[in-house]
């Protein structure tokens, strides 16, 4: 994750400035004493201005400024569990931006980029009985993520009166070697009345 980089590690700044310098004047003494001193609060510059632009994207930012950002938002982080830092801290600046997602009104789109934000990946959602039903399929290339992150904040945008039921879908390997996989399904069927049916006819193949 990341999206911005301005300080180089690498670099030398001392002897990046005196380049600027011909040799004459590099060769003296005291110049060298001098550039040696404004060498490393150039690079101190560098390293905070570096630090102020990337904490301006969540994505980017440090541990301090998602706390800020937490706060302002009024997300309790769930535990960090097993998790190690990175991807603890990964996990929350998700938190952050599916709560920035804002949108006017709950919908299959709107729930669809709220769990891509989480997992990368698609989902699919339905209406039922007075309860919004959410399937998350599996990440593609394997993203590791919080289920709990995702039932989380989708509860924070259901409306009062209803229900949430969210669940993952997971692929068996009799489905995968049949092109029965929710990707296929998406693909064969326009509407859920359909995907019913199909579920209850490979319910009785089991």
């Amino acid at each position: 994750m990341g999206c911005l980089t301005m300080y180089d590690y690498n670099i030398d700044y001392n002897e990046h400035m005196l380049s600027y310098y011909p040799e004459v004047i590099k060769a003296i003494r005291e110049f060298r004493a001098l550039i040696a001193t404004q060498s490393q609060q150039v690079e101190s510059v560098y390293g905070e201005l570096t630090k102020i632009l990337l904490n301006a994207y969540v994505v980017d930012a440090d541990e301090d400024t998602i706390e800020q950002w937490e706060e302002m938002l009024g997300i309790v982080p769930l535990p960090q569990g097993d998790d190690d830092r990175e991807t603890y801290l990964s996990d929350r600046k998700e938190t952050i931006l599916a709560r920035l997602y804002n949108t006017q009104s709950l919908n299959t789109a709107s729930i669809s980029e709220i769990v891509k934000i989480f997992t990368g990946g698609e989902s699919v959602s339905y209406f039922k009985d007075g309860t919004i039903h959410v399937l998350i399929s599996p990440p593609k290339n394997n993203k590791q993520y919080k289920f709990a992150n995702v039932e989380q904040e989708l509860s924070n945008k259901i409306p009062a009166h209803l229900m949430l039921n969210v669940s993952r879908n997971y692929n068996t390997w009799s489905q995968v070697n049949d092109g029965s996989t929710w990707d296929d399904v998406a693909k064969k069927y326009v509407d859920w009345e359909e995907v019913l049916l199909w579920l209850k006819a490979w319910d009785t193949q089991l």
